[in-house]
Order: structure tokens, then C-alpha cells, then sequence
């Protein structure tokens, strides 16, 4: 099965081992958070060819993340938190929040299947397991991410940067010479 990662080896790989766990026929996705203004962004899926979670895809994303633990659903069409959705894009589901060492939410793991009860409660513990690898690497990621686009600080002297250091030194120059007046030997002329 092909996995689609970007490029990313680490990724690759742990998404062949990700798959390796699951039923046959299952679709999975990661998606990152880059920044807390921004959507999540899908940074690898396997199993599937369209673009996309799907609207009920997101609705379980969504669930996992504001509750910070995992969501199993075995039967879309019985499952109360599907009401209200007409076009499934699943029977069963997976979403799995991950979070780095401080615990901040970096991103969701989710999978589908086509199939009542494809996934049990051991694949949501291995899945869980297997997230923490998953919330490392997107962790690196992102922080690589944010520090590619965010701008160089000055280096600063104190609380001023240099540019305010010369510019207050010049004004002060100018002060004290405009203080002083006329200097010794210099001629004032009067008209």
C-alpha cells in the first residue's frame, strides 16, 4: 500500500508501520497543526485517493481534539455524535489527538473504514501508542516550520536594539553641542 507522506522518511515510515496495525481497506491521515490561527493541515495519508477527511471526517477531528482523547466510532449510521450527517464518507472511525512532551495538542491521527467495526479497542491503544512517535515528529516539524518564518530578532543591547542606541547617541551629540554654544576662537558676527 502506498503511503504519501511529502517526502518525510520518518514520516514514511512510521505511517507503513501505522498501516501494518489496522484492517485491510483502511484510509488514514495525519494532519498537523502549524499554528494555532491556522486549519489543520494533512501532512500524510495512506489508503485513500480523494483529498480529504470528508465534513463527518472533520466533525470526529474536531471532537477528539476539544476533548483531548481518542473518539471510536463502530457504526456511523447507530453513533449519536454522526447525527445529523446524510453523506457518510465512513461506517467506522478513528481519531486519536496527539500531543508533544508539554502536552500542547500538535496534531490528530484519524482513520476510516467502509466497514461496521473495523476498528476495536486494541487498535485504538496501539494507535494511541503509535501516536506519541507520530506527535514527536510533527512537534520537530512544526517547530522547524515556525522558525523557518519567523523573523531574526535584533540583537539587542539591554532593552535597546543597536539602530536605537546610535540614533539616541547622535541626538545627544547634537544636544550637547547646540548647549554649548559658540566655542573659543570662534567669532560670532553681527550684523
Amino acid at each position: 500500500m502506498a503511503v504519501e507522506t511529502g517526502g518525510h522518511p520518518k514520516l514514511e515510515k512510521m505511517g507503513s508501520n501505522l498501516m501494518e496495525q489496522v484492517p485491510e481497506g483502511v484510509r488514514a491521515y495525519l494532519l498537523m497543526e502549524i499554528s494555532d490561527s491556522l486549519p489543520l493541515q494533512e501532512v500524510w495519508r495512506s489508503g485513500c485517493q480523494d483529498k480529504g477527511t470528508g465534513g463527518d471526517g472533520k466533525r470526529v477531528i474536531s471532537s477528539c481534539m476539544k476533548r483531548e482523547r481518542s473518539v471510536l466510532i463502530h457504526d456511523a449510521e447507530k453513533d449519536p455524535q454522526m447525527r445529523g450527517i446524510k453523506f457518510r464518507s465512513f461506517t467506522s472511525a478513528l481519531g486519536v489527538p496527539l500531543f508533544d512532551e508539554k502536552k500542547n495538542l500538535v496534531g490528530a491521527l484519524f482513520l476510516a473504514s467502509d466497514r461496521v467495526g473495523a476498528f476495536t479497542n486494541e487498535h485504538k491503544f496501539s494507535i494511541e501508542r503509535m501516536g506519541r512517535d507520530f506527535a514527536t515528529t510533527l512537534a520537530s516539524m512544526r517547530k522547524l516550520t515556525t522558525d523557518r518564518e519567523a523573523p531574526e530578532p535584533d540583537k539587542r543591547v539591554g532593552m535597546f536594539s543597536p539602530a536605537a542606541l546610535v540614533s539616541a547617541g547622535f541626538g545627544l551629540m547634537l544636544l550637547l553641542i547646540w548647549s554649548v554654544g559658540p566655542s573659543e576662537g570662534h567669532v560670532e558676527v553681527k550684523e
